[in-house]
This record gives C-alpha cells, structure tokens and sequence, in this order.
C-alpha cells in the first residue's frame, strides 16, 4: 500500500491504495485497445497512484494501465528519480536508431 495521494493544489490527502496485480500475457485487457480519456478526474489520479505503487512493488521503469486491468490509455515511465505520468500518449515522430534490452512486467521470462 502507498499512504499519500498529492492533490491538485500542492497538498497531500492521505489515503490508503491497493497495489495491483501486474495482468499476464495473453489476459484480454491486454489483446484490446485501451479507451482515451476524455476527462481527468480523481479516478484517473487514483490509477495513476495505484501503477506507481505497482512499479514500485513489481520493480518496473514502466506500465500501462491495462497491465493492471484498467483498460485506459494511461503509461507511467520511471526515469531518473522522476515518474513521468501520460495520458492518451502518441508516438508522432522517431529519429535514429537504438538497441538495448527491454523487458516487460507482463510478459515474464528468465533470462
């Protein structure tokens, strides 16, 4: 569980959030296209905390909301000390070409 939800105003609300169960290959949720968000609200906020305390728990530099079963278009990205939060993200542009491991909490295999 995380204990501290930061508010919109700079504040903090103290709540209490489940960590949830990082969804397995090949689960539904994840053969589906998420839904945009239209609005954001303190549920979106709310998943938001709850895939970080998942990234924390599952030890992951990144997840998307259907890896918890929220079928939403929603990513958190560790980076550094920072976690970036996404909504409705779009890949519009690449350059150059890179080549590195990649793993993902979903997909789980040894190595």
């Amino acid at each position: 569980m995380i204990d501290g939800d930061d508010k919109m105003d700079g504040t903090q609300q103290f709540t209490q959030v489940e960590v949830p169960a990082i969804l397995k290959y090949p689960d539904s949720i994840l053969l589906e296209t998420a839904q945009e968000i239209t609005n954001i609200d303190d549920r979106i906020r709310r998943y938001f905390l709850q895939m970080k305390a998942a990234m924390d728990r599952y030890n992951g530099i990144g997840l998307a909301a259907p890896q918890i079963g929220i079928s939403l278009q929603l990513i958190t990205v560790r980076r550094d000390e920072w976690i970036y939060e996404f909504i409705n993200p779009v890949i519009s542009w690449t350059q150059g070409l890179a080549s590195d491991y990649e793993g993902c909490l979903s997909l789980p295999c040894e190595i």
